[in-house]
């Protein structure tokens, strides 16, 4: 069995109490805040917030030591999620305002459900936020670990207009179909365990240098004495971060390990999802960027910030789908398949809005990469409308150029109303798609140009009908 770890200096060493970071231009800030009255940086254009992991076991009394505070009584699951920590606030190296909060638990109802109803009436109009948890069960010298994270922009309803160029009729709206997920348990072995224990003794040294020659001290973890320092520089590189204690705690000045060596403990591959959230950071802080602009939806190149936010979500999305495709029974999960499909969404939504402001060979690349990412998400996910809308949607934009993609938008988007005859956004970019066919090619739907105008004012007049219901 692993070693139980006092209550007392577990939570001391899940929080990192206090630790705050600041990077010059960037506008990055970490904290930690107790679960009854959490706080988010409300200057930061994302913020993500990580939950403690808990203990699940088998039998009730195992449940009720997870709920009532003995949240972790496993060392080595303290310090992984520790590391978890620590990986969240490297990772989130974006140019744009982050903030980073990990919560303290200090009662029994702990959970993402109450931690966001306390910190979403805090987030300024159009902002982001991720959230992070899961639990931990304990089985002899293994332990499965299992994560879970939601997102969301303030008033916000995360959809993504587009405008085929060439198509002035066709103003075409969607977006991902799901802003809560869970991942597959992943197992530690008694290897990964090891890992866990040795690339925690790295990450809590403090070095003069980043090249990290000489200790100069040690993190320390003590409920009585919450940790609490600034971190003013990060070295990419290295892999480190500079930090300088608080003025009134005290401590020795230098380098830690921001992340883990990956050749110690490859935390990202073990945990994909961690490389999930950065992208799904990078993604919310994309989308707040372009809604700042002059006019977002069109029009007029970006700028390095959201160029560089854009690329390193991109990048992220690429590592988690990379990792996950190396288990296949992992990635074959029912949870699994549905993060897969989101980051597929996801990524091929930022090829769209990419797609705006590229020019000639550019944006053709562009839609072409989008159109095969939706038809991925719809392969892992076959039963969400909305990721057929989105796939429909990129289908049209290369419409103009390819024949065939007409009657393939035509019958992606039929699909998808069946899967949700409800839904207005998907009638109306049907209803709009046809129309354009109707004036430029009734033949390239595949239907018969009789059949195309029926279908068209059915949709027409159900819409009209919809309205006058408003």
């Amino acid at each position: 069995m692993i070693t139980p770890f006092i209550r007392r200096n577990a939570i001391a060493a899940l929080t990192l109490l206090g630790l705050v970071f600041g990077l010059p231009g960037q506008g990055m800030a970490g904290g930690g805040a107790f679960c009854s009255n959490p706080f988010i940086f409300q200057g930061s254009d994302v913020n993500v917030v990580v939950i403690p992991y808990s203990l699940r076991g088998p039998d009730e009394e195992y449940r009720q030591r997870a709920r009532y505070g003995d949240l972790f009584e496993s060392r080595v699951a303290q310090k992984l999620s520790i590391l978890i920590q620590q990986d969240t606030l490297f990772a989130l190296s974006y140019p744009a305002g982050m903030g980073v909060v990990h919560i303290i638990p200090d009662s029994n109802d702990c959970t993402a459900e109450n931690v966001l109803r306390r910190v979403e009436p805090q987030l300024l109009d159009g902002k982001g936020l991720v959230l992070l948890w899961g639990h931990f069960l304990e089985d002899e010298n293994q332990i499965y670990v299992q994560s879970y994270a939601r997102f969301l922009r303030k008033d916000r309803s995360e959809s993504i207009r587009f405008l085929p160029e060439g198509a002035p009729e066709l103003d075409l709206t969607g977006g991902p179909s799901q802003r809560a997920i869970g991942f597959a348990p992943r197992l530690l072995d008694e290897e990964d365990l090891a890992a866990v224990e040795k690339a925690f003794e790295e990450g809590s040294k403090i070095y003069a240098d980043r090249r990290g020659d000489t200790v100069v001290g040690t993190l320390e973890f003590s409920l009585d004495r919450p940790i609490a320092y600034y971190v003013d520089d990060i070295d990419l590189d290295s892999g480190r971060m500079h930090v300088r204690p608080h003025e009134y705690l005290g401590g020795p000045e230098g380098w830690v390990a921001a992340r883990a060596d990956p050749t110690i403990w490859p935390l990202g591959q073990k945990l994909p999802e961690l490389t999930f959230v950065n992208a799904v950071a990078g993604y919310l802080a994309a989308r707040i960027i372009e809604d700042e602009r002059r006019d977002s939806h069109w029009a007029g190149p970006w700028d390095r910030r959201l160029r560089t936010t854009v690329a390193r979500s991109q990048a992220g999305f690429a590592r988690y789908l990379s990792a996950v495709e190396e288990d296949r029974d992992k990635r074959d999960s029912f949870d699994e398949r549905a993060a897969v499909a989101l980051s597929y969404s996801l990524s091929g939504m930022l090829d769209l809005l990419a797609g705006r402001v590229a020019d000639g060979d550019g944006t053709i690349a562009l839609a072409d990469a989008a159109v095969r990412k939706f038809e991925a998400a719809r392969h892992f996910a076959p039963y969400q409308a909305e990721t057929r809308n989105l796939l429909a949607m990129s289908l049209a934009g290369t419409a103009l150029r390819d024949r065939d993609a007409r009657a393939r938008a035509v019958k992606t988007w039929s699909t998808a109303l069946s899967l949700d005859p409800a839904s207005d956004r998907i009638a109306g970019n049907l209803a709009q798609f046809y129309g354009y066919l109707i004036r430029t090619d009734p033949e390239g739907s595949g239907l018969s140009e009789r059949e195309l105008r029926a279908r068209w004012a059915s949709l027409a007049e159900a819409e009209r009908r919809s309205r006058t219901r408003e």
